[in-house]
């Protein structure tokens, strides 16, 4: 949702000193600027997309998606489950029933936006990044000291990064864990050894305030 209020993703150092690493913005727009400088004449997945955003943002059209399971995620697709299904069946080796069932199950924006900003954004709704496991388990105890709560994970390999790692933080409102997907790992620059979480932005307000600028301290 855009917002009127310019919060950049320097608001939220308390991520990067949490986990070590660096976080990439996600803006859903309702319009896409006019005459913009940062369009790419490629098409691309979202999750290279999120990969490429380290070095420079990216503002994505639904042209510019190639991966009919992110525009699914996005709603920018419809009724294309059969034809989803019937890839991920063959590619997996699964039912196809089994692979209907799956993608079912992932998320999907509840409004076409017009495009999505990737990048060091103003206002972005979700933050996402890959991480060593040891950098999961610091910032899960951050949301354990602020929450009292224990965190509580849904994990699929589709639409592991687009669907099932973004869209489900923003729908939720609440952290996503993934672990990628064959794609996502091939495209989408996630190492063998990192995985994917993505933190809604208004649960991290929610939490600390404004996006705290206390670095975590956790007890060993």
């Amino acid at each position: 949702m855009e917002n009127a209020t310019e919060v950049h993703l320097s608001s939220y150092p308390l991520l990067e000193q949490t986990t070590g690493m660096q976080w990439i913005g996600v803006k859903f727009l309702n319009h896409l600027p006019a005459g913009r400088d940062n369009v790419h004449s490629d098409t691309m997945r979202f999750c290279e997309a999120v990969c490429r955003a380290g070095h420079g943002g990216i503002e994505l059209s639904p042209e510019m998606i190639r991966c009919d399971g992110a525009k699914r995620a996005f709603a920018w697709v419809k009724n294309k489950d059969e034809a989803l299904a019937l890839h991920l069946s063959e590619k997996a080796g699964m039912s196809e029933e089994t692979a209907r069932k799956l993608i079912q199950q992932a998320p999907v924006l509840g409004f076409p936006y017009a495009g999505i900003r990737v990048g060091q954004s103003v206002n972005p709704d979700v933050l996402v990044t890959y991480v060593r496991p040891e950098a999961a388990m610091r910032l899960v105890r951050f949301w354990e000291t602020t929450t009292g709560r224990s965190l509580r994970a849904n994990v699929s390999s589709i639409m592991a990064v687009c669907g099932n790692a973004v869209v489900k933080a923003y729908m939720s409102q609440s952290i996503s864990i993934s672990f990628g997907c064959p794609d996502s790992r091939q495209y989408g620059g996630i190492q063998p050894e990192e995985m994917v979480i993505a933190v809604p932005t208004g649960l991290l307000h929610r939490i600390t305030g404004t996006g705290d600028r206390r670095s975590i301290q956790l007890s060993k």
